[in-house]
């Protein structure tokens, strides 16, 4: 995958997407399956955004049961099944235990029966023949068991817990490149750090863009049959210009964070209440929960969910943010007494909020994803908006709007093939034995633990990593001591995988901060290795080292 602005500004595309998060990455993926030419761009990273800042689960949508939206919790399931099958290196069955106090709304009685429903809705949930993909049904449980997996919770009141299966994501920055990655190599022309200026009209048609490449600053113009607006929370300021458009959807957002602690859970996840309420639930047990979910020997807890009034540019997390979110933890699990010397990374992303949000700070996240043909009330053809409201959907929110592409072409929407296929590095039937016989057979040259990551994170196409070690031997030394990542994966991410400045290779393409600040030897050897490749001076060195400095340090 590599950067040719030339041939963006010197081809006319089916479809131009703006933004490369999941639902830029998924529409692209389609798009170009279906053999449209496609071309697509984000002023930032690939995924550096919302795509980067979930609870990292691909879930089947059991929030949807509290409101009666069965069909969603349905769609999700489904989702998550394909999820599965189209990325089994990315994603993995975990499980999640909710204790019950009480009875009625609390307690055991009302929440397995609203399982049980769940359990009938997602009859397809295990369509793999790897047994290590397999979802079991739910499980009552008693005190005593809940008591023994999780000794230190809350003990008053406590009349047993829940057991049920959702799927994490490893790695989503890397699982939202491997869908551009896949649709790059289906055709699709994909670049970084480009940025929409305004967008070409000929009468009441958009044509395509101004653009900037935001590295070194050359304008061109990016020609396309239809543009597709996916840029989440800049939609309203990318559609701004457009004067005469006042756009329907209806945007208003969360700000989430989440925060990455020392481990308080070993192999389970751990739903806890909040005092904070789902406004608008049909059943409201009381409490919207946060989640201690177990992730690469650390515990990933959040989110927070509070009303965003500033700008999607503005720095996310704040130390009060930090503060709060450990406050409302250690309130709800004492026994963790975490610290704030305890929290080894944090993140935020702004998420789709319902735009009918109760006053107050009750929770109420949109249900629904959002596809604008513009040309319908605006008068503006040739330009469609697409708004996920969550990880999971965006393959299906993807495949109805690459259909209503094709109407807007004039054609008959061919068959989508997403469902079906796997994306890159992703062709792996049964993953647990691939992992075990590769790890075998690279004993002699990497420990375990190296193979283990590179194929959790590069699925079948880690030989293409390694290969660049073949070419230097010193390549597959680790970056950090205790870290898994090796010298081989920064070249790969320069070479192959179009990483433009250290936050892409430390964040997005290795993992190598995303569960702390790894110190200032493994930051240099990363940024030096990019020098190298890339050709920055001293200056630009330093300057990329900030900026990843920057990223370690929240807001006042």
């Amino acid at each position: 995958m590599q950067r040719n602005l030339n041939k963006l500004a010197n081809t006319t595309y089916d479809l131009l997407i703006v933004g490369g998060g999941i639902t830029g990455a998924c529409a692209a993926w389609d798009a170009s399956l279906r053999g449209l030419s496609v071309a697509l761009v984000d002023k930032v990273d690939f995924g550096s955004a919302t795509s980067a800042a979930s609870g990292k689960i691909i879930h089947g949508g059991l929030r949807y049961m509290q409101y009666g939206a069965l069909h969603r919790a349905r769609e999700s399931l489904h989702e998550r099944m394909v999820f599965q099958k189209i990325a089994p290196h990315f994603v993995h069955p975990i499980p999640f235990l909710i204790p019950t106090y009480g009875h009625l709304l609390k307690g055991k009685e009302i929440l397995t029966l609203g399982m049980t429903l769940y359990d009938l809705l997602g009859l397809d949930k295990n369509n793999s023949k790897a047994p290590e993909k397999t979802i079991p049904r739910h499980r009552v449980l008693s005190r005593n068991k809940v008591l023994e997996l999780f000794p230190d919770i809350d003990r008053v009141g406590i009349t047993g817990g829940i057991l049920y299966y959702d799927c994490q994501m490893h790695n989503p920055e890397r699982l939202t490149l491997s869908f551009l990655l896949t649709a790059n190599n289906a055709g699709a022309d994909l670049v970084n750090y480009v940025k929409v200026k305004e967008f070409h009209k000929k009468d009441n048609r958009v044509t395509g863009v101004k653009a900037e490449d935001t590295i070194t600053g050359e304008k061109f113009d990016i020609q396309a049959r239809v543009v597709l607006n996916a840029s989440g929370p800049w939609m309203h300021s990318l559609l701004r210009p457009l004067k005469r458009v006042e756009p329907r959807v209806n945007l208003q957002f969360s700000k989430g964070i989440h925060i990455i602690t020392r481990s308080l859970t070993k192999n389970c996840a751990l739903a806890l209440a909040t005092k904070h309420s789902h406004a608008g639930a049909l059943v409201n047990r009381g409490g919207r929960h946060f989640f201690i979910i177990p992730w690469r020997n650390h515990s990933l807890i959040g989110t927070t969910n509070v009303p965003f009034e500033g700008r999607p540019d503005d720095k996310m997390v704040t130390e009060r943010d930090i503060l709060g979110l450990l406050q409302e933890i250690n309130a709800a699990y004492p026994a963790a007494s975490l610290k704030r010397q305890d929290v080894a990374f944090f993140y935020g992303g702004l998420y789709p909020d319902d735009i009918k949000r109760s006053v107050g700070d009750a929770y109420q996240g949109a249900r629904k994803d959002q596809i604008v043909d513009h040309s319908t009330n605006e008068g503006i053809d040739g330009l469609i908006s697409a708004l996920s409201v969550k990880y999971t959907t965006a393959r299906k929110l993807a495949q109805r709007t690459i259909n209503l592409v094709f109407r807007k072409l004039g054609y008959k929407p061919p068959e989508c093939l997403t469902e079906k296929t796997p994306i890159h590095g992703g062709k792996i039937e049964r993953f647990n034995d691939f992992l075990f016989a590769e790890t075998e057979r690279n004993a002699s040259r990497l420990k375990k633990d190296i193979t283990r990551n590179l194929i959790y994170n590069y699925g079948t196409a880690y030989a293409k990593v390694l290969g660049h070690a073949d070419k230097n031997p010193g390549w597959c030394e680790t970056i950090h001591a205790q870290l898994p990542i090796i010298n081989a994966q920064v070249i790969h991410a320069v070479r192959d995988e179009m990483a433009q400045k250290l936050t892409d290779v430390v964040f997005r393409r290795t993992g190598l901060g995303t569960v702390g600040d790894p110190g200032e030897a493994a930051l240099q050897t990363c940024a030096y290795t990019m020098a190298g490749e890339l050709g920055w001076d001293a200056q630009k060195i330093q300057r990329e080292l900030m900026e990843v400095r920057e990223v370690f340090s929240p807001s006042p």
